[in-house]
């Protein structure tokens, strides 16, 4: 067990993500700061300048942090844009300020896709300058709604607006779920290699629920 007493720099942790080329755990704290902790050496690596960053003005809170195989990078979803993290030098690389919450990234066919409060957007990182929002493009099928989650599993993105799940391959997008308790919204959206996870939480008095889907 790791605690602030043993070395992590802060506490009430907001979300995780495990990266699996370096095998450390990147955990964000509900006031944007962040630790990297390696299990094996016990080594902690903070990185206190989203917490610190005084021109950031209102949310800085992290909603999710994506990671992939094999990459030497991470994306933060924040309150205020979408932020890279260089996992192999241990430092932040772009910063795009978008002015709505952004509440995950995905990877997708070698573009970075954001889910927003309005729509969803993508961007070529090797074609265009990331930290300009202006440069990154609304992904029309999607519209404007609010997308709470996305994710990538076996060959297609996937996203969650308001109750319902949708499939997109690059052009398309198929509704595939739809949750009917108007008691139960999105918590999250993830995959590993057999399975597409959605997890719903209850705003009332009831339970959550939780799918694996094939």
């Amino acid at each position: 067990m790791v605690t602030k007493v043993s070395g992590l720099r802060d506490i009430s942790v907001q979300t995780m993500a495990w990266d699996s080329k370096t095998n450390r755990l990147i955990i964000a704290y509900r006031n944007s700061n962040i630790d990297i902790y390696d299990p094996k050496t016990n080594k902690i690596v903070n990185l206190p300048d989203i917490l610190r960053n005084t021109k950031i003005l209102g949310d800085k809170i992290i909603n999710r942090i994506y990671t992939t195989l094999g990459s030497d990078f991470a994306y933060l979803a924040c309150g205020f844009g979408i932020v890279e993290l260089n996992l192999k030098r241990d430092e932040f690389g772009f910063t795009a300020f978008t002015g709505i919450p952004v509440y995950e990234p995905a990877l997708y066919k070698n573009l970075i896709y954001i889910a927003t409060e309005t729509g969803i957007y993508s961007i070529d990182k090797a074609k265009s300058n990331p930290s300009d929002f202006g440069q990154w493009n609304a992904v029309s099928v999607f519209g404007s709604e609010t997308y709470a989650a996305i994710a990538e599993f076996n060959g297609l993105l996937y996203a969650v607006q308001d109750q319902t799940i949708y499939s997109f391959d690059g052009t398309t997008r198929t509704p595939i779920y739809k949750e009917n308790s108007s008691n139960h919204t999105i918590q999250y959206l993830s995959s590993n290699k057999d399975w597409l996870l959605a997890g719903y939480r209850c705003k009332n008095d009831c339970d959550g629920k939780f799918y694996a889907i094939d």
